[in-house]
């Protein structure tokens, strides 16, 4: 869920269509009481007769600009994905594709803060666990490469984003170091 400019709510979430496909979908707060349609968020025609357990994240800068991120495991599509939406969700861009299958690229979460966007998921290559950051400084338009700004080589949570009006913070918890809250200001990284 994030708010939009208005201060209303807009909720996103896995739906599914068609009693097997695992896609996403959202709905905004036109007023304290009402709500508009459903609207697709994704369109990935992922099918799978299960619960993925593995949700969507939405953020909205204060343009109005949807920041939304997912996994899919379809076959012509699966991994992790950003896209953007500039008219309230009724149409997004192109999905750009997030991280890398072979390290188990999962979970992303994004934030955007004034101009700035933030999206981090969780890679695993087979021993260990790191955070990969992107970092946008032009609502979401152009990104920075990849860049590793957390490890562990034990059991870990998801990660999670916030802001304080200043600084944003990766939210972690991990087996070895326990919680952490790591600024994410340009240039630091582990």
């Amino acid at each position: 869920m994030a708010l939009d400019q208005h201060g209303l709510p807009v909720i996103a979430w896995r739906q599914i269509f068609n009693k097997t496909t695992r896609d996403h979908a959202l709905i905004r707060f036109t007023g304290p009481v009402t709500f508009s349609p459903m609207l697709r968020a994704s369109q990935d025609q992922w099918t799978i007769d299960s619960c993925p357990h593995h949700g969507p994240a939405l953020s909205i800068s204060e343009t109005g600009r949807y920041h939304f991120t997912w996994f899919t495991g379809a076959a012509q599509r699966a991994g992790i994905y950003y896209a953007y939406s500039d008219d309230g969700g009724q149409h997004f861009s192109s999905p750009l594709s997030l991280g890398d299958s072979r390290t188990q690229a999962q979970h992303p979460f994004v934030l955007s803060a004034h101009e700035q966007v933030f999206i981090v998921w969780k890679t695993f290559d087979g021993k260990s666990t790191s955070i990969q950051l992107i970092h946008s400084v032009d609502n979401g338009n152009h990104w920075s490469k990849p860049r590793t700004v957390a490890h562990s080589d034990k059991d870990s949570d998801h990660p999670f984003l916030i802001a304080d009006g200043e600084h944003v913070y990766l939210s972690w918890h991990t087996e070895a170091s326990g919680y952490r809250l790591i600024t994410l200001d340009e240039g630091e990284s582990e």
